[in-house]
């Protein structure tokens, strides 16, 4: 995958990452009540940054992090420019858009990097006098931008004049700028690029999904990822508890799970038990694989066929990637055992949530696509018999 997508994704994660913890570092008693119930989870991430980085604050430690978002954002810009995907009628628009972008960029850089080392008046005047105001204009500029081409693209012109409602909704849910209004404009234009890319990866990619997309293929695919969710079952009911205990509930169903709730569950689980579950964890890698493919062809098949974009059948994908990164995450918990580490545990419980958001999204996107094609071969079928 070309460099650019890859920045263009890594940035939308990270803000999804560094949204709540800057929430969390500013606000702190006063946070948001979605941030407030994965306390547990950011103090182990911030006692990382203590242990390894004592010399630097919270604020400017996870602040600075925030710049490959921007250049995220900028550099997604400017490569569906060269792959034409921006409208002529609103260039000009856009021409403005990627300049205030870049000033809001120039903004954070001086309120968290340069204000760090040469004092707090270039955090209010990065901040206030630069980044808040540019974002602003960002907003209005998004109206503009919808207005001008929704007549020719009108999935894209909604985008558009919906994105301001959504960086409003972010920053008054999440109480922190500028993660919380940068994160709608981050995944828009992720998801645009995404969506326009020619690079030869992600196109063989969705080839794939598109070979994968017959009754039989679909069906085969996730037949065999609920082959190796029903092991995974026979598995944890040959874990050893007592006549009175209950089976505690897998981290693997524990969003945005502390170090207390491992070692809980681990507890419980025994020796026997915890050698079980490394079993359990390793097909559980496999898990994702077939049901990602077999949901993503369902999904691109359907799109294929209402002429929207077929990039939709990417959405499984984000549960096959948190997944894995939460299973090797589980197995280090396993090796490590009883002695945990605070700050994993933090990250792992963090990539179980969402791995379970996304995989809340690809068994919507499959039901809504299956009911779709039944409906369309129902249609079909009255017109030809008709």
């Amino acid at each position: 995958m070309k460099p650019i997508y890859l920045l263009s994704l890594f940035g939308s994660l990270l803000c999804i990452f560094l949204a709540p913890i800057q929430s969390y570092i500013w606000n702190a008693e006063n946070s948001p009540t979605l941030v407030w119930k994965i306390q547990a989870n950011i103090q182990g991430i911030l006692d990382i940054r203590r242990t390894n980085f004592p010399e630097s604050s919270d604020y400017y430690f996870f602040g600075r992090l925030f710049l490959p978002v921007y250049l995220g954002i900028l550099f997604g810009l400017k490569e569906l420019k060269e792959l034409g995907r921006i409208p002529e009628q609103a260039k000009k628009e856009f021409k403005v858009f990627f300049i205030f972008l870049s000033i809001a960029a120039f903004g954070n850089f001086l309120a968290y990097w340069v204000a760090g080392f040469a004092g707090e008046g270039f955090r209010t005047a990065g901040f206030r006098w630069i980044e808040a105001p540019s974002i602003l204009i960002l907003l209005i500029v998004a109206i503009l931008i919808g207005r001008k081409i929704i007549r020719e693209r009108k999935t894209l012109g909604l985008a558009f004049l919906i994105l301001p409602i959504l960086m409003i909704g972010s920053t008054m849910i999440l109480k922190y700028l500028p993660h919380a209004a940068i994160l709608p404009i981050s995944l828009l234009v992720t998801f645009l690029l995404l969506d326009a890319s020619q690079d030869v990866w992600l196109n063989s990619l969705k080839r794939q999904l598109v070979r994968f997309s017959s009754a039989k293929s679909i069906l085969s695919l996730f037949m065999l990822g609920m082959f190796c969710a029903i092991c995974m079952q026979v598995l944890e009911k040959f874990i050893p508890m007592g006549e009175e205990a209950k089976l505690p509930v897998k981290p693997d169903f524990l969003p945005f799970s502390s170090i207390s709730d491992l070692q809980s569950v681990f507890s419980a689980y025994g020796e026997r038990g915890r050698e079980l579950y490394i079993w359990m964890d390793l097909i559980d890698m496999i898990f994702p694989t077939p049901l990602a493919f077999a949901i993503g062809a369902t999904v691109s098949l359907f799109a294929s066929r209402i002429g929207i974009s077929k990039s939709w059948g990417l959405i499984p994908f984000g549960f096959l990637l948190f997944d894995i990164l939460e299973n090797i995450c589980m197995l280090i918990h396993v090796y490590t055992f009883p002695d945990l580490n605070s700050g994993l545990a933090s990250i792992s419980g963090i990539f179980t949530a969402y791995k379970l958001f996304f995989l809340l999204c690809s068994y919507s996107s499959f039901a809504i696509s299956l009911l779709g094609l039944l409906i369309l071969s129902q249609m079909s079928w009255k017109s030809a018999k008709a």
